[in-house]
């Protein structure tokens, strides 16, 4: 992902975004797009960061920044919805689509100007672009991804000529066709399911349950203007996930020392690292491996004991700085557990 700065810097840039002044079917729509969106990434195994009503709608940070405006408009698109303005109490001004997305991308863009920025509309999948943006509509309509550069000369300048800009950057905005807006809850619901059980296998997992406290993160950063971020998303997947051949903390607890049985911490990390283990590559499956690799090379030791050889091994020196203590003995509890399994 890109520099935390980096990220900052949009953060505390002056906000043309305003909560509430979304009606609530809308902000539903809103919220469905930016979960789908996320289990892309997540899909994809990419590091990301969404930020709600900064700037645009949203925005979802990876090695670019990707801004989004999600429209749940009842009707094809054509030039006439782009760059037609509609005044509201928070956009006084009357900043048509197409306006607005120019003039948040080039806030975003002059602020990091070597950073690459896109910023794309979010329509239903329903509906889809008129013959009045480009005639080849055959092909343009099976694309997902829509750049405006593909637009016709023609509804080029009429855009042009309709709004306040002379010159807009086309091939960095962009439009997708997402998903259906009166099932956009139970597609996407779908859709996490599915990203669940490809990244981690056959489980069982209760997506709406997992939807709804996602929903409610989002619209706890909205308030406060913070971000979601990845790793936040793989906790709540372990609390909605659960695996056939999965370990319970709760049959190995015993080995570890009162206090830390009774440490609430270790428990989460327990389940968090047991289902990171399933993804390729993540970070927790090398720290597992060497963990167990050294704990066949020491003698059998008590979790505590094994604890203090570990922090004082050269070669642990990176897990020490990115772990934290509970995190560390969650792992040395799952090598001990897998043994034993």
């Amino acid at each position: 992902m890109i520099a935390l700065k980096d990220v900052e810097k949009i953060m505390n840039t002056s906000d043309s975004e305003y909560g509430g002044d979304n009606a609530l079917d809308g902000f539903e729509f809103q919220v469905s797009t930016a979960i789908y969106l996320m289990f892309e990434e997540l899909n994809n195994m990419s590091e990301f960061a969404l930020a709600y009503e900064k700037i645009e709608d949203f925005i979802i940070f990876t090695d670019s920044i990707n801004l989004y405006q999600a429209k749940s408009i009842s009707t094809n698109m054509t030039p006439n919805v782009l760059y037609t303005g509609k005044k509201t109490k928070m956009n006084t001004a009357g900043l048509s689509i197409i306006e607005k997305m120019t003039d948040n991308y080039l806030t975003v863009n002059n602020t990091l100007n070597n950073i690459e920025v896109t910023n794309t509309l979010l329509i239903c999948s329903n509906y889809t672009f008129s013959t009045k943006c480009n005639k080849s509509i055959k092909d343009i309509t099976k694309l997902e991804d829509i750049c405006f550069d593909l637009f016709s000369q023609d509804a080029k300048n009429e855009i042009i000529s309709k709004t306040k800009h002379n010159k807009y950057p086309w091939e960095s905005i962009m439009a997708k066709r997402l998903i259906p807006k009166p099932y956009h809850f139970d597609v996407t619901r779908a859709y996490i399911d599915k990203v669940v059980k490809n990244i981690y296998g056959d489980n069982k997992i209760n997506a709406g349950a997992l939807y709804d406290a996602l929903s409610g993160e989002i619209r706890r950063t909205r308030k406060n203007k913070t971000l979601l971020k990845s790793v936040f998303i793989q906790k709540e997947i372990s609390k909605y996930t659960k695996f056939e051949d999965e370990i319970e903390y709760k049959d190995y607890s015993f080995l570890l020392s009162d206090e830390d049985s009774r440490n609430i911490l270790i428990a989460m990390s327990f389940k968090i690292i047991l289902n990171n283990l399933r993804i390729p590559n993540h970070p927790h499956y090398y720290d597992f491996e060497f963990v167990k690799n050294l704990r066949n090379k020491t003698k059998s030791q008590t979790i505590n004991d094994f604890y203090d050889i570990l922090v004082h091994h050269v070669d642990a020196k990176n897990m020490i700085l990115r772990l934290s203590e509970h995190e560390i003995k969650a792992i040395i509890l799952i090598s001990i557990a897998k043994e034993l399994a």
